[in-house]
């Protein structure tokens, strides 16, 4: 499960085997860490080693520390979202649905912003992912590759680059999970229809019809992603 480190190798690479392992989920939250003697026999590193990578993790509210038990794995908070690594933990199954809840709540307003403030350019960019979409009708993943890059399209035209990069960060965590139920199961036709849809409000500035259609488009999303699972997505 974890590698010897070599001697050269300090903290910040114990740190980056144990952010490796929450977010492969082989550590979740509530999991214990080894001790310190046996991460230092099983790392290869001093015992100081250890204790700063402990308190760098610490820090970032990756782990904490109980008196008398060891070190664990947090369970994250939803006010502590806006840590990137810290956002690994939220592929947990309780919480996929309010990452797709957020991801529709950003989307929706967004649409709208780059319906209102698209360039040439972007407008470009976006019809360039539909042709793309369009080629890749007959291979599943690479349609999912070109609707990513709709959607990520999108979300650049409506220039706000704060929001655009809580949105991404969302979108590419969802990605790990959506990926193979969307492979196996969405409609790349349907699909396509409805980004071209969205496009073509975009393209005539209409907000408001941008901002309907996504939002009937991101339902159909959530159907996809959930609904194979009655225990996720559900309230």
């Amino acid at each position: 499960m974890l590698r010897q480190i070599a001697h050269s190798s300090r903290a910040d690479a114990v740190v980056t085997q144990v952010l490796d392992l929450i977010k492969q989920g082989r550590l979740r939250p509530g999991d214990k860490l080894p001790s310190e003697p046996e991460l230092v026999r099983m790392l290869n590193v001093g015992r100081s080693s250890i204790r700063e990578a402990k308190q760098i993790l610490a820090t970032r509210k990756l782990i904490e520390t109980r008196a008398g038990q060891g070190s664990f794995v947090r369970r994250v908070r939803s006010d502590e979202v806006m840590d990137g690594d810290i956002l690994y933990l939220l592929l947990a199954d309780e919480t996929l649905s309010d990452l797709q809840e957020t991801r529709e709540v950003l989307e929706i307003d967004l649409v709208g912003f780059a319906a209102e403030r698209a360039t040439a350019a972007d407008l470009d960019a976006i019809a360039a992912t539909l042709d793309d979409s369009r080629a890749a009708i007959p291979d599943r993943q690479s349609v999912f590759e070109a609707g990513l890059a709709f959607h990520r399209s999108l979300i650049d035209a409506a220039h706000n680059q704060v929001v655009v990069t809580i949105y991404r960060t969302i979108q590419a965590l969802l990605e790990t999970y959506q990926r193979p139920i969307y492979t196996e199961r969405h409609d790349p036709e349907a699909d396509l229809r409805e980004h071209t849809a969205i496009y073509h409000a975009v393209k005539a500035g209409d907000a408001q019809r941008a901002r309907l259609l996504m939002r009937e488009h991101l339902a159909g999303v959530r159907a996809l992603t959930f609904d194979h699972d009655p225990s996720r997505g559900e309230r």
